[in-house]
């Protein structure tokens, strides 16, 4: 499922192909070999831990705007309303930038 690459660095970095529904994904993802060790201690299949991640991570980063506000709307709830607040403070505080 991965093959690592060899570096000379502290780091080592994987390159990874998963299978999703919308085809193949290949990710690079780095993480630092002693605490891939003791998560590979701790868990049994770290290696899907890590599909299953970056599987996530692609699912979230090609959701539409809309689908984002409709999946996380607590989220989007508070940035509008914090975004808005912050607007009106500069609107009452500085009025001569509006």
């Amino acid at each position: 499922m991965s093959e690592k690459a060899q570096y000379s660095t502290a780091t080592d970095l994987q390159k990874s192909t998963i299978t999703t529904d919308g085809g193949p994904i290949e990710q690079v993802v780095g993480t630092d070999a002693e605490i891939q060790d003791k998560l590979a201690e701790r868990i049994e299949h770290v290696e899907d831990v890590y599909a299953g991640a970056a599987a996530a991570t692609k699912q979230e980063q090609d959701m539409t705007f809309f689908q984002a506000i409709k999946a996380y709307p607590k989220a989007s709830a508070f940035s509008i309303l914090f975004s808005t607040a912050i607007i009106m403070e500069q609107a009452l505080f500085l009025p001569s930038l509006t």
